[in-house]
């Protein structure tokens, strides 16, 4: 093994051991609905058993809204979460609708201090449309907390469908399964620049992947 090869081993494994922090996924804060309840899920979210329609597993939640009033139902956590595990977050999840369902889901991240201030990711909460009442669907968001964000208080993630041009008396129904919520550490500085020493001694090449959803 030259040099060469022995210095990118040994950055590379220096990076697989940043682990990326679960918050949320199938066996913690039941991301999954596996538990049978909805908690600790808050909102308009009810855990539901049907194997044969969960997209995995037994149990998925049931969000559903009947106007008058706004044709919107909401699931979120509130969570702990420290800035030295990274300020990058990762959130995936299943969706679908009923066939008289909402039209539309978004997707919000942000923290809160103790003292209730709200500090909003650098990123607007994504909207996606045209939601599947035929089959599940995964979507995939990525947000970054600000360096104002101090770890006191709390982390949110808020997912939200809406129905636009209402009918009242019409109840519209969503569904959610395999919600997961994962912080990304951030490579240190001592890494970084060990990686860039090396892009310039060998000519690495790499392209970044951004989160996306299908």
């Amino acid at each position: 093994m030259n040099t060469q090869s022995a210095l990118l081993l040994g950055l590379f494994s220096s990076i697989t051991t940043l682990a990326e922090l679960p918050l949320i996924d199938a066996t913690l804060r039941n991301g999954s609905f596996e538990s049978g309840v909805s908690a600790p899920w808050l909102g308009d979210v009810v855990a539901t058993q049907d194997s044969s329609f969960a997209s995995q597993g037994s149990w998925y939640g049931t969000l559903q809204s009947s106007p008058p009033g706004s044709a919107r139902a909401i699931a979120f956590q509130f969570l702990t979460a420290s800035p030295t595990e990274g300020r990058s977050f990762l959130a995936t999840f299943d969706a679908r609708v009923a066939g008289i369902g909402f039209d539309s889901l978004s997707v919000d991240f942000f923290s809160r201090s103790s003292e209730g201030v709200i500090t909003s990711a650098s990123e607007v909460p994504l909207v996606f449309p045209a939601l599947s009442s035929s089959e599940w669907r995964t979507y995939q968001v990525g947000y970054q907390l600000p360096e104002s964000w101090s770890g006191s208080g709390e982390i949110s993630l808020q997912i939200l469908f809406s129905k636009s041009d209402a009918f009242s008396g019409v109840t519209y129904v969503g569904y959610l399964d395999n919600v997961t919520l994962t912080q990304i550490p951030e490579p240190s500085t001592k890494t970084l620049l060990g990686f860039a020493g090396l892009v310039a001694l060998g000519g690495l090449s790499f392209r970044k992947r951004w989160p996306h959803s299908d």
